[in-house]
């Protein structure tokens, strides 16, 4: 079964939930990169509300990719717009 993720970012941590299994977890401060990189290797679908406004733009901060590359992260986020998608 893919993995169906949400996820937030903050200030000081990206939250993710499995809404399969309903585990959450978080990355702080210097584990922040680690969460980044989990949504980004997600081989299922992601939800981001606020994706291409905040949350895309800051996993790419997090990771130091350009932001030039952001674009290329949108179809992460973009993979279901609403709930009734699912």
């Amino acid at each position: 079964m893919t993995e169906l993720l949400a996820f937030d970012v903050g200030d000081d941590i990206v939250g993710i939930i499995n809404l399969r299994t309903d585990a959450f977890d978080h990355y702080r401060g210097t584990r922040m990169p680690d969460g980044a990189r989990r949504m980004l290797d997600c081989d299922g679908v992601i939800i981001s509300f606020n994706g291409i406004v905040y949350d895309l733009p800051a996993l790419a901060k997090i990771l130091g990719i350009a932001d030039s590359t952001v674009p290329a992260l949108i179809k992460f986020s973009s993979a279901v717009s609403t709930a009734d998608s699912l």
